[in-house]
């Protein structure tokens, strides 16, 4: 939803009983998490998006080099 409508789809997750909240926003280059106040991620569009679509071949992988 746009941001100016995230009430509209937080209220329709309360009338379906469905936790919903309001975690970010989203906009620029890169991806940043915090957890607690600390940075967990704080990378380029691009890399977090390389890591993310190759993850479950790289734990695949690693897998069959132990095998």
């Amino acid at each position: 939803a746009a941001p100016e409508r995230a009430h509209e789809l937080l209220a329709r997750a309360a009338g379906a009983s469905v936790p919903a909240a309001v975690i970010g926003r989203v906009g620029g280059t890169k991806i940043r998490v915090s957890i607690a106040g600390r940075a967990a991620v704080d990378e380029p569009l691009g890399v977090a998006e390389r890591i993310w679509s190759t993850g479950i071949e790289r734990y695949f992988e690693s897998r069959k080099a132990i095998a």
